[in-house]
């Protein structure tokens, strides 16, 4: 089993404003003297109770301006060097400072192994129009708003370590010679497996195949109740420990890893499924974390819906959840005194949707 922070989730909104970054501070003879600035202190705190210490780094010369995420608390040596590290998605605004529009945005996601990474170039003069871009690099003060959306997670550090092992079992994977036994997926596909090999990695498949059943017998099983291309990459697994496209197959993936007991196939489908939430599946996440009893992934799903909650409360996907889920989802994400008239307001939503699809002349 994988531990509590294995995939855990954290937001943080920094206004910062860039004093005296005019260019003024810049010697065009010295490249070495650029002008930087750090920004204040900020807290992120993650699903897991955990909180990390961070400031922005900024560093600009004649034509661009580039952002730096830091984190600055004393754990940060010893927390890094435990296998764990960061995903930070991010969106940076830079805001006039007269009528405080916004003059730029720039979008993107970085993975981070060390103290220090560099977010991008937030301005620079080939992406902007001149003036516009002269008038932010210029200017004596530059108002830079963030957005920032940070998952953590663990990283597995004896994976190198086992990749040629798992190369090695995956040419055996579907491969006829010297297989054994047959999956048949639900599209009539044959799948060529070995007998000893599913049985060691999966007590479901064990039971199967040493059965006196039908399918001990003739050596040879239907499945249909999961698709092919997702029973394909499961015996994959099964060999190799390695998953193609999961971030396509992972909420049917999850429900294969569990009726097949696969243990170690779980912690990928729940990464991926963290890694992919966003306001249209987030209601469905917590749901999938629910169903398979996957707790981190549930307080990471209802982390993201109290963060997004002014976009996520109009889904139509409220209708799929059961009274107790949303109740759960809204003693988290309202206050305690605030959700029972939110709860009743997305309950009469439901309610006239599901009218208006019976009666759509009403």
């Amino acid at each position: 089993m994988y531990s509590n922070n294995f995939i855990t989730y954290g937001r943080a909104l920094i206004n910062w404003k860039l004093q005296n970054f005019s260019s003024d501070l810049l010697d065009s003879r010295n490249v070495v003297n650029l002008p930087s600035l750090y920004s204040p202190e900020f807290k992120l705190i993650l699903s897991n109770s955990f909180a990390t210490k961070w400031k922005f780094l900024a560093i600009r010369n004649k034509t661009e301006l580039t952002l730096y995420l830091k984190r600055v608390d004393d754990v940060s040596r010893r927390y890094f060097s435990a296998g764990g590290h960061y995903i930070v998605k991010y969106e940076v605004q830079i805001k006039d400072q007269i009528n405080n529009k916004c003059l730029k945005r720039t979008h993107g996601k970085a993975e981070i192994h060390h103290f220090e990474e560099k977010l991008g170039k937030i301005i620079n003069l080939k992406d902007c129009t001149r003036p516009r871009a002269y008038r932010i690099l210029y200017s004596s003060t530059v108002h830079i708003v963030v957005h920032l959306e940070v998952i953590q997670k663990e990283i597995d550090i004896s994976a190198a370590l086992n990749s040629t092992l798992s190369s090695h079992y995956e040419k055996m994977f579907n491969n006829k010679s010297f297989s054994d036994f047959q999956v048949i997926t639900s599209d009539g596909k044959e799948i060529y497996v070995h007998r000893n090999i599913l049985s060691i990695r999966s007590p479901v498949f064990e039971a199967m195949i040493t059965s006196a059943m039908k399918e001990g017998t003739e050596k040879k099983v239907l499945i249909d109740d999961i698709d092919g291309r997702t029973l394909m990459e499961l015996i994959r697994f099964v060999y190799s420990g390695k998953v193609y496209e999961i971030d396509s197959i992972a909420p049917e993936l999850i429900y294969a890893a569990n009726k097949y007991d696969l243990q170690d196939l779980k912690p990928l489908c729940v990464e991926s499924l963290a890694l992919n939430i966003n306001i249209d599946n987030a209601l469905e996440t917590f749901v999938l974390a629910d169903l398979h009893q996957e707790k981190y992934l549930k307080k990471f799903s209802m982390d993201f819906i109290k963060f997004k909650y002014p976009d996520i409360k109009e889904q139509q996907a409220w209708e799929n959840l059961s009274h107790q889920a949303m109740k759960d989802i809204l003693d988290f994400v309202l206050s305690p005194n605030g959700h029972k008239s939110e709860e009743q307001t997305i309950i009469t939503n439901i309610k006239r949707s599901q009218a208006a699809t019976t009666n759509p002349a009403q």
